[in-house]
């Protein structure tokens, strides 16, 4: 099955393709700046919820930018 994927919670779809042999995925992308988490993992929850969905993408930590940003990264994470 393929998938199309979106990382960009303020730009999600209201509604998801549904094509034979494709599904949706969601996911939050590392570089993001978010400034309220908690309100961005419950949008993704309810995405995930939704038809035409069947996967949750990338979210999470992103190693791959320089070492001073892992904290802001990790501090976005923190309490969830």
């Amino acid at each position: 099955m393929g998938e199309l994927w979106f990382f960009d919670p303020p730009n999600y779809p209201r509604e998801y393709p549904c094509v034979t042999g494709f599904g949706s995925a969601v996911g939050v992308h590392p570089k993001a700046p978010l400034r309220d988490v908690k309100r961005v993992v419950g949008q993704v929850e309810r995405e995930l919820r939704k038809n035409g969905m069947v996967a949750l993408g990338e979210i999470g930590l992103d190693r791959s930018v320089p070492e001073e940003k892992w904290g802001r990264q990790e501090e976005m994470f923190v309490g969830l």
